[in-house]
């Protein structure tokens, strides 16, 4: 950056302005100005004009109010998160119940085919052995069936096998109906994770809205800062016009007297001090227009004076054009701001899993939208940057132009002097040629005005129209 050391002073006349009348709404007035004098920094009035801002202080307000509800819902999702309850665990157990239950049939089918054997062991030995009834069959009661059964190698053991394979199953059937409790738990977590989201995004979009504000109010301060500057400088013009015009009038009036000017000749020579007083009234009201209009945004006391005071900075051509200005639209809010939205909807395209075709295209024309939204305004923005990038070029070339001409009109100043001392110019000679410099001093003013403007404009590129 290349500063230019510079104190714009905005102002105004104190006291009764010089000239009796002067033209407001069609009506004749008399200005008069009493008011203090307030010296500010650039920074200190920028700061002041922020706080005057009620979006920007509404914004702040909404987003501590956000940022309460972003605390609360990241604790409840973290003690949700604590619950350890997962689907992974849930699977492990079905598995691990289904192993059980086929250890649990096997083991059942084992004493079922024990009990068989048993009962036909029995039977070939007790009907060898004993004799049989009247009916067929063997003496021997039921009880001693069971007996024989229940003594039957292993039998106990399958019983207590099942049994405590019967108590593991419940228990994993507890724990499973638990976990499942659990995972209504998970889909609250999914949900507080997406409402965390959508409360992320939002405060980012507010900040990016609250940083777009801010340089908007910056720009504003800038243009009444310069609108200010330029009435300045044009209230020293005309001053200066003005007293050449009266000049202009008295040499008229003398000829007129001698006879060597005609009456529209004076005539003309008195409407053009009449405008020449006429033009000077209004830039003066003008002036504390736009000191009002400044102060206004500054939040100050009316009437009063600001004076602001600050280093005039401007942008150097970069080397790379185009490196410079992709890094300035991506650092850009307007652009960071759609890039959110691109972000959001890819989310949303790949956090669905579903199969239905309907859904899968709404979301890819969605996702589509975004990224056309958000190439068109990247294209737009660098269109705007280059065309910037050439009127500042242009201003550049304005501006050694004019240092040119105000070198030319300094040394016919010289040279005006020197022969008004030689009693070859008049003072109305001299009085020309200084107003013929600051009338360029005020053309090199506009350019600098111009050049710190477009400077600020290009560092911001959201602002390019």
């Amino acid at each position: 950056m290349r500063k230019l050391n510079y104190m714009w002073l905005i102002i105004l006349v104190a006291g009764v302005l010089i000239f009796p009348s002067a033209m407001v709404y069609g009506q004749e007035e008399r200005v008069s100005v009493a008011a203090e004098t307030v010296v500010l920094s650039y920074e200190q009035a920028l700061q002041m004009a922020l706080r005057g801002l009620l979006s920007i202080s509404d914004m702040d307000v909404q987003l501590r109010e956000m940022q309460r509800q972003h605390e609360d819902m990241w604790n409840d999702l973290r003690r949700l998160e604590r619950g350890g309850y997962t689907w992974e665990r849930i699977n492990d157990l079905h598995k691990e119940l289904s192993a059980l239950d086929i250890q649990a049939w096997n083991l059942v089918a084992a004493q079922m085919e024990m009990r068989q054997g048993a009962e036909s062991a029995l039977e070939d030995f007790f009907s060898s052995v004993l004799p049989l009834d009247d009916e067929g069959s063997a003496s021997p009661s039921i009880q001693s069936l069971q007996a024989a059964i229940q003594g039957m190698i292993g039998a106990h053991d399958l019983n207590n096998s099942l049994a405590m394979m019967e108590m593991r199953h419940n228990s994993i059937s507890q724990e499973i109906q638990d976990l499942q409790n659990g995972t209504r738990m998970q889909e609250r977590i999914a949900e507080a994770r997406g409402d965390l989201a959508d409360l992320e995004r939002a405060m980012k979009n507010i900040r990016f809205q609250q940083e777009q504000t801010k340089l908007g109010s910056e720009r504003t301060l800038r243009n009444l800062i310069i609108v200010s500057a330029e009435l300045s400088l044009s209230v020293e013009t005309e001053k200066a016009n003005l007293t050449l015009t009266e000049e202009n009038l008295n040499r008229a009036r003398v000829r007129f007297e001698l006879g060597l000017a005609s009456a529209n000749e004076l005539r003309l020579a008195e409407q053009s001090l009449a405008q020449a007083r006429m033009d000077l009234n209004t830039l003066l009201i003008n002036q504390a227009n736009a000191q009002q209009n400044l102060n206004h945004l500054l939040g100050a006391t009316l009437p009063q004076f600001t004076v602001i005071e600050f280093e005039r900075e401007i942008i150097e051509l970069p080397e790379n054009l185009t490196m410079h200005i992709i890094g300035a639209i991506t650092q850009s809010p307007t652009i960071r701001q759609l890039q959110l939205d691109v972000d959001r909807a890819r989310e949303e395209q790949r956090a669905y899993t579903g199969f239905d075709r309907d859904t899968i295209r709404t979301l890819r024309e969605a996702y589509e939208r975004a990224v056309l939204g958000r190439d068109q305004a990247k294209g737009a923005m660098e269109a705007a940057m280059r065309r910037g990038f050439n009127d500042l070029d242009n201003l550049l070339i304005q501006n050694r132009s004019l240092g040119i001409e105000l070198e030319n009109a300094s040394l016919a100043l010289e040279a005006i002097l020197l022969n008004f001392q030689l009693g070859r110019a008049t003072q109305h000679d001299v009085a020309q040629v200084r107003l013929n410099i600051y009338r360029i001093e005020q053309r090199i003013e506009a350019n600098q005005n111009s050049k710190w403007t477009q400077s600020f404009l290009l560092e911001n590129p959201s602002l390019l129209g």
